[in-house]
């Protein structure tokens, strides 16, 4: 009996081990396939300066002129290091500044509307009488509270003619 006893113990102990051995096994793949492996979308303001007319064909293969809604939450995107413009302390996210964006409206030209509707004429325009939305991180944060509901963007009207970077989303 006592030779049993002797040979319980450590079975037993095996057992527990292997048990939560397994158990964490199991935890780990768990975590592991809640996990999303799907890809970053990547997107960045292009280096290059174009007029209204010039907007859609600004960005590199593999991406196109944004839509603000295509990159309205820039913390769920990977911003493009390489083909984007960076600044001194932008890291590896977008620097600021503005740049041409699609508003998701209908053709628009002419001066009187505002930033969001206008879109030199769904960027076939470069004249100085039509303008264009352009958009832009917001710098300022103490005053964030108060934008409209595009933050962190903000957004402007800016005559066609003028030239700009543009913002691209990887397609």
């Amino acid at each position: 009996m006592n030779l049993l006893a002797k040979l319980l113990r450590p079975a037993v102990t095996v057992v527990v081990v292997l048990a939560a051995v397994s158990v964490l096994t199991r935890y780990s793949t768990y975590s592991a396939m809640l996990k999303s492996t799907a890809p970053v979308r990547g997107f960045y303001l292009s280096k290059n300066m174009v007029d209204g007319a010039g907007a859609t064909t600004a960005c590199a293969s593999g991406y196109h002129m944004a839509s603000i809604w295509e990159i309205h939450e820039p913390s769920n995107l990977r911003y493009d290091t390489t083909l984007g413009q960076k600044s001194d302390d932008s890291g590896s996210g977008a620097p600021f500044g503005s740049g041409w964006v699609r508003t998701g409206y209908v053709s628009v030209g002419g001066s009187a509307q505002p930033a969001g509707f206008v879109n030199c004429n769904a960027w076939t325009s470069n004249a100085s009488t039509d303008n264009g939305s352009q958009i832009g991180l917001y710098v300022n944060w103490d005053l964030l509270t108060t934008m409209v509901a595009i933050a962190p963007w903000v957004g402007s009207a800016q005559s066609c003619s003028q030239t700009a970077p543009v913002w691209c989303v990887q397609d």
